[in-house]
């Protein structure tokens, strides 16, 4: 036997009892990049609010008026990246990585914008 003939392979791979998710999740890679954005726009949200007093003062701003877009953006990115999420878990056979990522960080962004309006109103009718 040449050294270049291969052996023949006494046991063939066995499949997952799970079965491999194959092939590419679109929903669940776009709602991941829709989330990530999502986290970058609270982070600009945070760099601006550390200037807040110097913005009002210069600029004769009010918190609301520098908040409401942010809230609104935020917002809307949350709820894309929460429906492309889900999408993307229901999605047989597809790998679920990024659309559970996705759903996690819009879940919690909206959890966490509607506990501080809760709070807000709780707070001002003291």
């Amino acid at each position: 036997m040449s050294s270049t003939e291969q052996q023949p392979q006494p046991y063939a791979p066995v499949p997952s009892a799970y079965g491999a998710a194959s092939g590419s999740n679109q929903p669940g890679l776009i709602g991941l990049i829709v989330a990530l954005v999502l986290v970058l726009v609270g982070a600009i949200q945070q760099g601006v609010f550390y200037f807040l007093p110097t913005i009002m003062s210069d600029f004769g701003a009010s918190v609301a008026a520098i908040q409401t877009p942010f809230a609104i953006v935020q917002a809307l990115l949350a709820i894309a990246a929460l429906v492309l999420g889900i999408v993307g878990i229901t999605k047989r056979g597809a790998p679920k990585g990024a659309a559970g990522a996705a759903t996690a960080l819009s879940a919690a962004t909206l959890f966490s914008m509607m506990l501080g309006y809760v709070l807000g109103f709780a707070v001002s009718a003291l």
